[in-house]
């Protein structure tokens, strides 16, 4: 390559060409470094004025210029063009508002999409084009409640420019603004939270990834996991010959796909995929779900509870007690303060140069900065730790709840709120997960991938941390009994005992 300007040849290895191409490399190197920090000094003043980032087109708003006097151009006497903030624009917030309505109705991104195209809504650019990637921006977006929103990228490289993305809403600077908002705070972080409930996380061997999930209509398919790990498909059993009633079973994903362990063995077919567990009716569910609440909450209600209160230790949340953590983080705070401190006098002194004390200062704040972004997460974590009254009270107020036993069915709302998950076992075995705090039953949904790795399989992550505090079985004439009063018949040859455990989650 042949530089005019500067009469070099790239291709030239004489030591005066070399020379030459290694200092002008210097000096871009350095020009480009000077650039980078005057870039992040202006992005830190903005920060310090509240001045929102990007190019002002956002859906709701109309950009104007700042009318205070720091925002002068003292040479033209006119606002700086880069200073701005937002006015309402009234016929577009009215479709902000509607996003956030939807969204919090339980609609996803798509549906939000076609509900906008068929309002005939338009676009921050005029258009009626809505796709799911931009509600998404407008439902994580914090300016809608009147908050400037830093941190969510981040040059690394100044040279190559490369960049980090914060996709964790809770790891952004949010700084008020002076604008009105469209939406409530309350709204805003209600949304975040009924949106995180309806995702799945897919985490992988380099990073963690989160996806939309359709939140299933029936609440066994929401509630049963088999054992391998896989879910249920609710499909037609058979319909009741006297009543026209269709039954429905429910049917372990990872069989129906590669069958069961037995029938692959028995034509010489090797899968670790293969699932074992039977077809689970639905009546056996209903039937199991009212004799445990109606044991539960009515014939022995003092006794369990008395059975609760003595696992009640495994039902508090004692991994969140992280006090030795956090004194040893506030130790390594203090140890870096002092470092600070002794490098200060060193060069009080002269034995270290500026330069050198520069760069330990910055490399000793960089590392007490780390410090305390992991100190307030330790904390935040502690806050949360429940007592063990904290976590009886919960079942206290769960015993209150006021159920229909009249009825044949417990409803699903009952099952929705106190039931955690049904892990369905080989053998006709049933662990059933219950949990009196009723928002840790509405968790995202978390899967485990390897997708380098051709052996490993994907699997919902199963409980494993819960404590069982009941045991029975159902037998044919007990659940013979209770078929026949909805009209029904039962068949011994094709019935085998079921073996119910009743636990709480140790959270």
């Amino acid at each position: 390559m042949l530089f005019l300007s500067d009469v070099i040849w790239s291709f030239d290895d004489s030591s005066d060409g070399l020379v030459k191409l290694s200092v002008m490399a210097s000096l871009a190197q350095g020009e480009s470094k000077k650039v980078s920090e005057r870039s992040l000094a202006g992005q830190e003043i903005s920060r310090k004025n509240g001045q929102p980032y990007g190019n002002g087109n956002i859906l709701g708003y109309d950009k104007v210029h700042h009318n205070k006097n720091k925002d002068i151009d003292p040479r033209t006497g006119q606002p700086y063009k880069t200073t701005f903030t937002y006015e309402i624009n009234e016929e577009q917030a009215e479709t902000v508002r509607r996003i956030y309505e939807l969204s919090n109705q339980g609609y996803g991104s798509r549906k939000i999409c076609n509900v906008l195209k068929a309002e005939n809504r338009k676009t921050a650019m005029g258009g009626i084009a809505w796709e799911p990637s931009t509600v998404n921006k407008v439902l994580t977006n914090p300016t809608y409640m009147g908050y400037n929103a830093y941190g969510q990228s981040k040059v690394i490289d100044y040279l190559t420019h490369e960049a980090v993305y914060e996709h964790d809403i809770e790891k952004w600077e949010l700084v008020k603004g002076d604008w009105e908002p469209i939406i409530s705070e309350e709204e805003w972080y209600l949304t975040q939270k009924n949106r995180s409930q309806r995702k799945r996380v897919i985490v992988t061997e380099n990073s963690e990834k989160k996806y939309g999930t359709i939140h299933a209509n029936n609440i066994w398919v929401r509630k049963m996991q088999c054992q391998c790990g896989a879910n249920f498909r609710r499909a037609k059993w058979r319909t009741n010959k006297r009543t026209d009633e269709v039954i429905y079973g429910y049917d372990c994903y990872n069989k129906i796909t590669h069958g069961s362990r037995k029938n692959n063995e028995k034509n010489n077919v090797i899968l670790d995929n293969a699932c074992d567990v039977h077809q689970v009716q639905e009546y056996k569910l209903e039937y199991m779900a009212k004799k445990i609440f109606e044991t539960l909450w009515k014939n022995q209600r003092e006794s369990m509870k008395l059975a609760i209160e003595m696992i009640a230790e495994c039902y508090v949340d004692k991994s969140n007690d992280n006090s030795a953590q956090i004194a040893q983080i506030e130790a390594k705070i203090k140890e870096e303060e002092d470092g600070k401190v002794k490098a200060g006098i060193l060069a009080a002194k002269g034995l270290i140069d500026e330069v050198t004390l520069k760069s330990m200062m910055l490399s000793m704040d960089e590392n007490i900065n780390g410090y305390r972004v992991t100190l307030e997460n330790l904390k935040a974590k502690n806050s949360k730790a429940r007592t063990k009254e904290e976590a009886l009270k919960n079942i206290e107020d769960a015993f209150n709840e006021i159920i229909d036993f009249s009825k044949p069915v417990i409803d699903s709302e009952v099952i929705d709120k106190f039931v955690h998950k049904i892990i369905v076992c080989e053998d006709f075995e049933f662990i059933w997960i219950l949990d009196f705090n009723i928002e840790n039953n509405k968790e995202s949904i978390v899967k485990y991938s390897k997708h380098t790795n051709s052996k490993y399989k994907i699997r919902q992550k199963l409980i494993q941390n819960y404590s069982v505090f009941w045991e029975f079985e159902i037998e044919f004439e007990e659940c013979s009994e209770y078929v026949k009063s909805r009209g029904r018949r039962l068949v011994r040859r094709s019935w085998d005992t079921i073996k119910v455990k009743v636990a709480l989650v140790n959270q």
